[in-house]
């Protein structure tokens, strides 16, 4: 154990007294911050459907006869209320309308009639056949009471967006930190002859290895952490909300923490293992760009394939990362046995990638192959 503080101090020691590479450890972070608060400042503007599909109970013959090529009108009853409410928080149809009995007949009388309106209001297209409803009823009726009711959350859209790119820049980020201080550790003390200088002392090999990969995972932890405050003080400004606490709870937050520091293990073990087997830094970064390039492909893959729940796909190394933060940042139920198996799954890749190193290290033809 002595062996390996040691070497972990000689790590520590030769990256954080390199200005450049601490820069490369805490720059994800700082990226990450200044994206996602331009991206918040930017008005996205989804495509709004040219006809939008209600459900009412009481509609007014007249609303529909007004409305029947822009707005679908569906009559529902008292008990279908709660479905519908659904419908329109999943999307299916665009708002739910309640008149009160007789309700243009009552317009214009001494009793002034109701409407109350579920809608979804993270929804363009919820909103949008509002507007177009209650500016019909305004224009011939304008007598009428509203009572307007938000089934959906506030801020839904922007909680996608970050839902599909947030796992593809933390993958890049994560392995563009990793590239930066990992090749240098193994390939390039093999390269300059100091890794033949240390594997001829006393050390046991294995020991070499686990400080290592011990000290490469606690500075890519810093590098990890720094993408996970990147990214807490840019989500308010990426939804438009005052404070992080709107979105996520303090629990989101740990079970993220953890899911990213998990993922930065793997990517970490992964990275020493090619670097450990390239006989000098140029041969690791080319080894490692195809690992690179296929993170950023996975990064992607809730995009293509949606966020997935099934207890499967925690079991995918990168993936696994992608869906769980899909999952947090949708507040998915039931996403805690998810969260921590991916977890556990990850901290258990990492040990192989461990034991996979000491092995190399092990290994003359390995280590002192030109």
């Amino acid at each position: 154990m002595k062996h390996i503080i040691t070497i972990i101090k000689k790590e520590l020691h030769r990256v954080l007294t390199d200005r450049s590479a601490i820069f490369s450890l805490i720059v994800p972070g700082i990226i990450l911050f200044v994206l996602y608060t331009f991206i918040g400042n930017v008005t996205f503007e989804p495509d709004v459907p040219t006809t939008f599909t209600v459900s009412g109970i009481n509609i007014p013959v007249e609303l529909d006869n007004s409305l029947g090529a822009i707005v679908i009108f569906n009559e529902i009853t008292e008990a279908d209320l709660e479905y519908a409410k659904e419908a329109v928080i999943n999307g299916e149809i665009s708002a739910v309308f309640v008149f009160d009995d007789n309700f243009w007949n009552n317009i214009g009388s001494n009793q002034t009639p109701n409407v109350d309106i579920f809608y979804n209001s993270g929804s363009l297209a919820s909103s949008t056949a509002v507007q177009i409803v209650l500016a019909t009823i305004n224009a011939l009726h304008p007598q009428f009471n509203v009572g307007e009711h938000n089934v959906g959350g506030e801020n839904e859209i922007a909680t996608m967006l970050m839902a599909l790119l947030l796992p593809m820049l933390l993958l890049t980020f994560t392995f563009s930190a990793a590239i930066s201080i990992v090749p240098e550790s193994v390939a390039g003390e093999k390269e300059r002859g100091t890794m033949a200088t240390l594997l001829a002392t006393p050390t046991k090999r294995g020991e070499i290895a686990l400080g290592k990969i011990f000290s490469l995972s606690i500075l890519s932890l810093i590098s990890a952490t720094s993408s996970f405050l990147g990214l807490i003080f840019s989500l308010p400004n990426m939804a438009g909300v005052s404070n992080i606490g709107e979105l996520l709870s303090v629990a989101d937050l740990i079970l993220l923490y953890l899911i990213i520091v998990s993922v930065v293990l793997v990517v970490t073990g992964l990275m020493v293992i090619l670097s450990t087997y390239a006989k000098n830094v140029k041969e690791a970064g080319i080894i490692t760009m195809p690992l690179m390039f296929l993170s950023m492909f996975i990064g992607i893959l809730n995009l293509v394939l949606g966020i997935p729940t099934h207890i499967g796909f925690a079991f995918i190394p990168l993936y696994n990362m992608v869906a769980s933060i899909g999952l947090i940042l949708q507040g998915t139920s039931g996403m805690i046995p998810f969260l921590v198996l991916t977890f556990v799954v990850n901290v258990f890749y990492m040990a192989i990638c461990a034991v996979i190193t000491a092995k190399m290290f092990n290994s003359e033809r390995v280590m002192f192959t030109k």
